[in-house]
């Protein structure tokens, strides 16, 4: 049984009265506590529906949308089910500044579902995603795809940072430092006799010369007195490497700041303005071809499609075959 009727299944079993409105092509069916954003939400669906019809994309079906609140993989989750074609709206999406967008690019999954000939398998559409994902970037894309690609940059030198932050004392060298054994710390003195095969890439092994006390500890449990330490313990953290990462914990805090605040629509950018390439328009498009789909189709909806790529959409999904 496919998504939609199984959360209507629920509703049905649960004796919670649905109630229904017609928007258009759109059949909302909504629970009760959900009734006051009915009509702020059916609004946005005729306009999505008038944007598609304006850029050559008339909706040939009804399409079922649900406003329940229930069965959502997110909490603030929009997304498309096939049999029947349906839209399914989680609560906390009601409020997303980008809704509309969305809506548009979940009636992009509809039409490849249901009016692209072959629907989700239709070769040439699979074939042209493979060809545009192959070509070179030729612009940075919107302001959320250039901070979430900075934020990996900088996560990755973060990462490559933190593992020369502790330079390992070399073989024979003397070490003191403490250690904390099952509650008690013991003042160490000891001989570095190389990396640990615990795991030799952050410890080393370490002959402990005192405390006997803690040295009987070690022959109870290793029979040898020999510790395998990390190197943090054993070697002063390097100064400039500590001093970026601290540059690069602020600098990374700021960019999640400023892509949640345009997220969120506290700052202005349009996602489908800037695009990568004129064939793949945003990071999401990248993910697979149905991503890819919807999200070309977005593009074109909303006016910022190149012409070639507009006119080999309109195409696919008006005669099934690419032009020319």
């Amino acid at each position: 049984m496919d998504l939609a009727r199984r959360i209507v299944a629920r509703y049905l079993a649960a004796e919670t009265q649905v109630g229904a409105k017609k928007f258009g092509r759109f059949n909302v069916q909504f629970l009760p506590q959900h009734a006051s954003i009915v009509e702020p939400v059916g609004t946005l669906l005729l306009k999505a529906e008038a944007e598609c019809a304006k850029a050559g994309f008339s909706i040939p079906h009804d399409i079922e949308v649900l406003l329940t609140g229930r069965g959502a993989a997110h909490a603030n989750a929009i997304y498309y089910a096939q049999e029947p074609p349906t839209i399914k709206i989680a609560p906390k999406a009601y409020n997303r500044p980008d809704l509309i967008h969305t809506l548009i690019h979940e009636l992009g999954h509809y039409f490849h579902d249901k009016v692209v000939p072959g629907g989700f398998n239709n070769r040439v559409v699979g074939a042209r995603y493979t060809w545009s994902v192959r070509q070179t970037p030729t612009g940075e894309g919107n302001a959320v795809d250039a901070l979430t690609r900075k934020i990996k940059a900088l996560e990755e030198e973060h990462t490559e940072l933190g593992k020369k932050l502790y330079s390992p004392p070399k073989k024979g060298a003397l070490v003191e430092f403490d250690h904390r054994w099952f509650g008690k710390v013991y003042h160490v003195k000891g001989r570095v006799l190389g990396k640990s095969k615990e795991d030799p890439k952050f410890k080393m092994d370490v002959e402990v010369s005192e405390p006997a006390d803690f040295i009987a500890i070690l022959n109870s449990v290793y029979r040898r007195p020999v510790l395998p330490t990390h190197n943090s313990d054993l070697s002063t953290a390097d100064p400039v490497i500590k001093a970026r990462l601290t540059e690069i914990t602020a600098e990374t805090n700021q960019l999640v700041k400023d892509r949640h605040e345009i997220v969120q629509g506290k700052k202005h950018d349009d996602v489908y303005e800037s695009q990568q390439h004129d064939w793949v328009p945003t990071t999401y498009a990248r993910k697979n071809k149905l991503e890819w789909f919807a999200e070309l189709f977005v593009t074109d909806v909303l006016g910022h499609l190149a012409k070639d790529p507009s006119d080999w959409l309109k195409s696919i999904v008006q005669k099934g075959t690419p032009p020319g």
